[in-house]
């Protein structure tokens, strides 16, 4: 939501503390530069008071010490603590006070100086304007403005009146440079704020980019990508794959609506989901009805053997908690394989990391020559699993594109201390 029409402040608390915060740094900064800047204003033209103006008043003098050292006292706040919101309101009270330290002056100077000091409306001028350079609000601004108008109409017009003619130019001047001077910071502030807006819609835009680039590609993967890697492809000696298949799924799914297969395998997948992010393997994506995972990929994991096995576990039995509309049991088979493979991403628009390789290839063969509520090893794979976990075999599967395969059938995992001895 934008800022009002007027008062150009964010109606939401936590936008607006927002937008202060970010213009801290500039703040800071131009507060500095203008702090500076006043200094040497204050000293240079008490130097050439003295040599012009000889017969200046001790207060005139003390009034420019005050304004060199007030500014000093600025620049060194600026460089000694730490940026926060306290530049804000010291800012306007800067403004303020070297408004009220030009008065002073006007007040203090003999009389007989009266006539080299005509140019009081540009003082005020450069006063009432100098919230822009400081950054101050427009609300600020617009106080400053008016307090420099009020005191120039109380000096001039009261307490050391100017002769009317000239009261007459030189306060309309001043109150419409002033005016001007405030639709101006108003302009400048609105810009600020709404481009404040769009640099947090686009912030936010980003952020939701960045969180779906990191829901999609594994966090160590999808960083090399937001760095700007293009080609991204890695070799990977030793993993694990797992392929989960719903047993009997395309029968099934004949006599299901749309909307019944896609809750179903909704069901299944998030719970799937779960289990593989409670045991930090990576999904690597589903096809149809087909679950695959894969361990120590992208990230290195010594016993990702042993991990795969546990879910693959779990994967079949979670998967028998839910039911087809019938009220059958959904039932798994499950293959995996250990060994190399290659991983990397796969498109320029919409990314997918996958693995390659012989490795793959075996685990999803075995899964198609698993029976229901299966779940097939390689001998790879099993002699990398502990004693806990209880195998059949070897049993010999005729695999498509490999032919005889050796494999073991994983059936449980107990406590060590039941577990038979390693053959």
């Amino acid at each position: 939501m934008g800022p009002s029409r007027f008062l150009l402040k964010f109606p939401d608390a936590r936008a607006e503390a927002a937008y202060r915060a970010s213009r801290i740094p500039y703040r800071l900064h131009n507060t500095r530069l203008t702090a500076a800047v006043v200094a040497c204003m204050w000293s240079a033209f008490g130097i050439l008071d003295l040599v012009i103006l000889p017969e200046q008043t001790p207060s005139a003098l003390a009034v420019r010490g005050v304004g060199v050292v007030l500014a000093v006292v600025i620049v060194a706040m600026t460089y000694m603590r730490m940026p926060g919101p306290w530049i804000q309101p010291w800012a306007f009270a800067f403004l303020a006070l070297n408004i009220c330290l030009v008065f002073g002056l006007k007040l203090t100077i003999p009389p007989e100086a009266d006539p080299q000091f005509r140019t009081l409306p540009l003082f005020m001028l450069v006063a009432s304007a100098a919230f822009v350079v400081t950054g101050v609000s427009f609300v600020e601004g617009v106080a400053a403005a008016a307090l420099s108008c009020l005191g120039y109409a109380l000096v001039a017009g009261i307490f050391k009146p100017e002769p009317p003619k000239v009261f007459s130019y030189e306060f309309p001047f001043l109150l419409w440079s002033a005016t001007i001077a405030a639709i101006s910071a108003y302009m400048l502030e609105r810009t600020a704020r709404l481009s404040f807006v769009q640099q947090q819609a686009l912030s936010r835009a980003e952020g939701e980019i960045r969180r779906l680039l990191y829901n999609v590609l594994p966090p160590s993967i999808a960083a090399r990508k937001e760095a700007g890697e293009v080609t991204i492809a890695d070799s990977y000696e030793d993993i694990t794959v797992l392929f989960a298949d719903i047993v009997g799924f395309t029968a099934k799914a004949d006599a299901m609506s749309s909307e019944a297969v896609v809750g179903l395998l909704n069901e299944l997948f998030t719970r799937f989901d779960r289990i593989v992010a409670k045991h930090r393997l990576e999904k690597i994506k589903t096809i149809g009805d087909c679950y695959m995972v894969a361990a120590s990929v992208p990230d290195t994991r010594p016993n990702h053997a042993r991990e795969i096995a546990a879910v693959a576990l779990a994967l079949r039995a979670e998967a028998s908690r839910v039911r087809f509309p019938d009220g059958s049991p959904v039932q798994v088979k499950i293959g995996v394989a250990s060994g190399p493979v290659t991983a990397g991403i796969i498109g320029d628009t919409k990314f997918l990391f996958d693995v390659w390789g012989d490795t793959v290839n075996t685990a999803s063969r075995l899964e198609m020559s698993a029976a229901g509520g299966e779940i097939l090893l390689t001998e790879a794979t099993r002699s990398a699993l502990t004693p806990e976990f209880v195998c059949e075999g070897p049993l010999v599967f005729d695999l498509k594109g490999k032919g005889a395969t050796s494999a073991w059938r994983l059936m449980a995992r107990v406590d060590v201390k039941d577990a038979p001895a390693a053959e």
